[in-house]
């Protein structure tokens, strides 16, 4: 169940994220608050830079799904902006980190491909 072990590696980044700026969370601490072996978390990820960008694509997809079931394009636009909205602290620690130049360029791949495609999707379902 790799997708189980990526959801659950990426949302206790997220957790230790609450706590703590992303560069001073290492591997071991991350294996250690997931209860698993470095050589599991190395199945699953390269580093902590991937782990992020997978949480990130994650979110995106499911936020432009809901975008595609909402009755209306304001609704959908609406939806993705409350779920920006409820990642708003994550954002935030992703941007103050050293990473930052890295941050802004996996927002700017992602809201290229993932969002603005599913935006387009979900303005056409409901023209």
């Amino acid at each position: 169940m790799p997708g189980d072990m990526k959801a659950r590696i990426a949302d206790t980044l997220n957790e230790l994220l609450e706590h703590k700026e992303l560069d001073k969370i290492t591997v071991k601490e991350l294996v250690d608050a997931c209860n698993i072996s470095r050589q599991s978390f190395y199945y699953h990820f390269q580093d902590i830079m991937e782990v992020v960008e997978w949480y990130q694509d994650q979110a995106l997809r499911q936020s432009i799904e809901k975008s595609l079931a909402a009755p209306s394009y304001k609704e959908a636009i609406r939806g993705v902006v409350y779920e920006t909205f409820q990642h708003r602290q994550l954002i935030s620690q992703l941007m103050a980190s050293q990473r930052r130049k890295e941050m802004e360029l996996l927002f700017s791949r992602a809201v290229q491909q993932d969002f603005l495609q599913g935006l387009d999707l979900a303005l056409d379902v409901h023209s």
